[in-house]
Order: C-alpha cells, then structure tokens, then sequence
C-alpha cells in the first residue's frame, strides 16, 4: 500500500479554509489599519491617546470567536439535517451575544472616563487628546462585532466562505476611505468612530446575507 492524498477530499477543504483564513485576515487589517492612518496622519501625540481607548477593547473582541468556535461543528451537522433546528440555535447564540456585547458597551459608554482614570491615572482626559469619545466609540463597535459573531458562525457552517470575504473586503474600503476622509479633520477620535461604522456596516450586511 502507498500513501495518497487524492480522493479525501482535501482540495475542498483547502480552497475553503484559504478563504476563510483570507476573510479573517481581511478583517483584523481594518479594525487595526486606523492605528498606523492616525500615526501617519496625526502624529505620535494623537496615536497615543488613539491607543489609549484601542487597548482596553481590542483583546475583548477575540471573546465573540471564542464563544463561537467551539459551536461550529454542532451548527454543521444540524443544519445538515434539520434547518429550522438550525435558525433556532443561531437565533439563541445572537440572543445571547447580544445581550453580552449590549451590557458590556453600555457599560464601556457610561464608564469610559472613570476606566481610562483607573488605567492612566488622569491622562488622556482632557484637551485635545481625551480619549473617553473614541472609547465611547468604540464600545459601539464592540457590540457589533458581538452582534455580528453567531451570523458570520452561521454563514460558515453553511458553507458562505465567500459571503464572509466578500463582506470583510467592503468593510476593509469603507474603512480605509472613512478613515482617509475624517482623521485629518476630525483627529483621532474619527478613527474610532470609522471603526465602529465599519463593525456596523459588516452587521448589516452579515444579517442581510
């Protein structure tokens, strides 16, 4: 006997995890291309305090993936065999991511000053480079990409690989061009708030697909 890797399937498998691994990388380069658009665009000064209010809220959004993950596989196989069973398990994840990323940006909004308090110690909460807006902001993006996790989970258990990169390539131009509109007259603050229009517009049209 010799080994081969034909007949196993593995080119279907490939083509789709390619694009999938395409479509995730695509989105991380639009929520962190801000980062360097400030850099350039504003100076050290302003990337600092952009930095500030990025910090805190950037390892929270791997918590959505996380969640998801491990109910990828039981998506799979019931929407092989039942899709009314289906929608009704991506409908109790949206539920529920729902209602974790609404208590935690509602909490992030109210909260933003005495939070950056607590983390700079007074810094980045005055004058022209208080961060407490941008933080505001993006909290709102938080609970998008919360919202948008069990959609997206759906739409690979499916099989819309393609739906996904195709959406994650229209955020990434949404979010270079708001960027490239707004930083230079609004300052770092338009960097979150184009982040969190991005996350907003990849809901919408995550939902609608």
């Amino acid at each position: 006997p010799r080994p081969s890797l034909r007949d196993r399937g593995l080119p279907p498998l490939l083509k789709s995890a390619f694009i999938q691994g395409l479509a995730v990388l695509v989105q991380i380069t639009y929520f962190h291309i801000d980062v360097v658009l400030v850099r350039i665009m504003r100076g050290e000064a302003e990337l600092g305090a952009y930095a500030a209010a990025f910090r805190p809220i950037n390892p929270l959004l791997l918590l959505p993936g996380t969640l998801m993950a491990p109910v990828l596989p039981v998506l799979v196989a019931t929407a092989l065999k039942n899709l009314k069973r289906f929608r009704e398990q991506v409908v109790n994840a949206a539920v529920l991511l729902l209602g974790i990323g609404a208590l935690g940006a509602v909490a992030g909004v109210l909260a933003a000053p005495e939070l950056l308090n607590v983390l700079y110690d007074g810094r980045y909460l005055g004058g022209a480079l208080n961060a407490a807006p941008a933080f505001a902001w993006l909290c709102a993006a938080f609970f998008c990409v919360f919202a948008t996790a069990p959609l997206g989970t759906a739409l690979l258990a499916v099989g819309r690989e393609g739906s996904l990169l195709r959406i994650a390539l229209a955020g990434l131009a949404l979010n270079v061009v708001g960027n490239l509109l707004l930083i230079p007259r609004m300052g770092f603050e338009a960097a979150a708030l184009t982040t969190a229009a991005t996350e907003a517009f990849v809901l919408a049209c995550t939902a609608a697909t």
